[in-house]
């Protein structure tokens, strides 16, 4: 699986501050990166609509990729017989 550096610029990252991802593509290396994002700054701010145009670079060929990730908060259940 390839590896990705992805970063947000809009928020003031530079590619030194990006984030590294095994990922199946860029695409799924900005959700990975998205997910990451809102837990660790604790903000939210994709999940709360917020859209994030972040670079994406596929380290084993240099391709640089700019993509928008969103988010959104879904409710999950699980029921079980007693």
């Amino acid at each position: 699986m390839p590896m990705f550096k992805v970063w947000w610029p809009d928020q003031g990252q530079e590619k030194e501050q990006a984030r590294a991802f095994k990922a199946l593509n860029p695409e799924h290396a900005a959700e990975c990166w998205a997910d990451w994002y809102d837990s660790y700054s604790n903000d939210f701010l994709i999940v709360a609509g917020e859209v994030a145009t972040v670079k994406v670079l596929q380290e084993d060929c240099g391709v640089l990729e700019v993509i928008k990730v969103r988010g959104w908060q879904s409710r999950e259940y699980a029921a079980l017989a007693v």
